[in-house]
């Protein structure tokens, strides 16, 4: 979901690439460390929602204030500023458009239809 490295995601929950790969694969995982897991896939998939996935890719590795990338906050445990990152990143989506932005094909005063024009040729 991250396109990350593994040594990057287990240095998240602070242990090694080979530990988090046995999790993966179905070994046991402490209470702490699966609790940490969970908040991280929320992190990740939430910044998959707003950026889509392949803007997230590039995210995570882009420095996010000239040095730091959010990739290295995550493998520096530095969870609550990734997820202020994450909450900044709305930042990089399009504008939503102001209804003033619309273009008005109705003349003033006249309803809108989703039917217009069917039905009325004659």
């Amino acid at each position: 979901m991250t396109g990350l490295p593994a040594a990057t995601l287990g240095g998240s929950l602070g242990v090694t690439r080979e530990q988090y790969q046995h999790w993966l694969a179905g070994t046991p995982i402490s209470t702490v460390c699966h609790g940490q897991m969970v908040f991280t896939h929320t992190v990740v998939s939430d910044v998959a929602r707003r950026l889509g996935v392949e803007a997230a890719h590039l995210w995570w590795r882009t420095p996010i204030d000239g040095a730091t990338t959010p990739a290295n906050l995550l493998a520096r445990r530095r969870l609550d500023d990734v997820y202020k990152a994450v909450l900044d990143a709305h930042q990089s989506l399009p504008r939503q458009m102001d209804l003033d932005d619309w273009d008005e094909d109705d003349a003033p005063g006249e309803p809108w239809s989703p039917y217009e024009g069917i039905g009325n040729q004659q």
